[in-house]
């Protein structure tokens, strides 16, 4: 390890040594995926998803078990920006198979692809949707069959991960779920791995019977990693570069994080970075303010946002976990109930709020700390 080197990451998904130990979860994926089973993998933002399922794609690939696909569906807005995102990343998978330029574009018919040279000397692959011989939606039969092709000219399973799978749902007016249906349903050669972290949107894709997806994969909840290994993960990571930390600012890091890993990654960044030799009381709270006013624009941005209302909602929810007492709608001026209970819906929808058997919160603990300090 390069001692001069800050050893966490955030901001991009962790792998290698950067990434916690999930060694329970990526033997259980891994094996669900060697059964041809599809997957559906669900949690809140921030909780290791993509650098998880990274993870154990790498290591099946590594493993010569697979071909994997990463499809980032957070780019796509419109089908044709699905295709394109799509057929990017089927063709970058191709170009980490050291196939040449002429065999990739022979996979295309419908769709040209052009190439051009990127930073570092590297391939990129182009599509331009003027140049299609079909329309937008004839051209999805030729980009959702070019996995089921890959597996069977390579001889080897495909796996497809599709992440934020829940952007698709406003694609097409709304039936673009049924449209890609019939396409994954006959690809015995391809698991698809969907993941999600729009809780209350993915969840109802896959158990509501009235969807075309419906127990169309496995149901995997991704659970938080366990404080002791995270607080374990912590410790390792300072001493690989020759400082020392306690273990009780380790846990008091996890504890503050609430667990979860992108915000433990940020806190630990920040406390590396501060801390000469030893890590001090005052240099955790000193990372802490850092963590807070780094992200502070970020916060501006969510919190100015939101409705007059959902900012009253926010500000309450930040103080007390009680928002229905008559006491907290007076003390906040949040008008009714129903008010409140409508303003926490569409927190929940963006992203701002969760809800579980205990209530409801702020997904984000520093976006908390910077309600209460401003």
């Amino acid at each position: 390890m390069n001692k001069t080197k800050n050893p966490f990451r955030f901001g991009e998904p962790a792998t290698n040594e950067f990434f916690t130990d999930r060694k329970k979860e990526i033997e259980e994926l891994i094996g669900h995926l060697k059964k041809g089973e599809n997957l559906f993998i669900y949690a809140y933002r921030r909780m290791g998803k993509t650098s998880l399922i990274k993870s154990a794609l790498k290591m099946m690939e590594n493993d010569k078990q697979a071909i994997a696909i990463y499809v980032d569906l957070q780019k796509a807005t419109s089908c044709a920006q699905f295709l394109e995102v799509y057929a990017m990343a089927i063709s970058e998978a191709m170009f980490e198979l050291k196939e040449k330029l002429e065999k990739i574009a022979k996979f295309f018919k419908r769709i040209v692809p052009s190439f051009e040279i990127g930073g570092g000397g590297k391939w990129k692959i182009r599509f331009d949707f003027t140049k299609t011989t079909e329309n937008i939606h004839s051209a999805l039969d030729e980009i959702f069959d070019l996995p089921q092709q890959m597996a069977q000219e390579y001889n080897i399973r495909v796996v497809v991960a599709l992440d934020e799978f829940q952007e698709i749902e406003g694609l097409h007016g709304g039936e673009f779920e049924m449209l890609i249906k019939p396409f994954i349903s006959k690809h015995p050669l391809v698991n698809y791995v969907f993941i999600g972290s729009k809780i209350h949107i993915a969840t109802k894709m896959f158990t509501d019977k009235s969807r075309p997806f419906y127990k169309m994969a496995l149901v995997y909840p991704l659970t938080p990693v366990d404080p002791k290994i995270m607080a374990d993960f912590i410790c390792e990571r300072f001493e690989s570069t020759g400082k020392s930390i306690q273990r009780k600012f380790a846990e008091q890091i996890v504890e503050i994080s609430q667990n979860i890993p992108y915000h433990v990654q940020m806190v630990g960044h920040h406390l590396w970075q501060v801390t000469s030799k030893d890590v001090t009381e005052e240099g955790l709270y000193q990372a802490i303010d850092l963590v807070i006013y780094h992200q502070g624009e970020l916060y501006f941005n969510l919190y100015d946002s939101s409705s007059h209302h959902q900012r009253a909602v926010l500000r309450a929810l930040a103080k007390t976990k009680e928002m229905f007492s008559q006491d907290t709608i007076m003390k906040y001026n949040l008008g009714s109930a129903s008010s409140v209970q409508a303003s926490l819906k569409a927190l929940i929808r963006n992203g701002f709020v969760q809800k579980d058997e205990d209530g409801y919160k702020i997904g984000d603990p520093f976006f908390e700390k910077w309600l209460n300090r401003n």
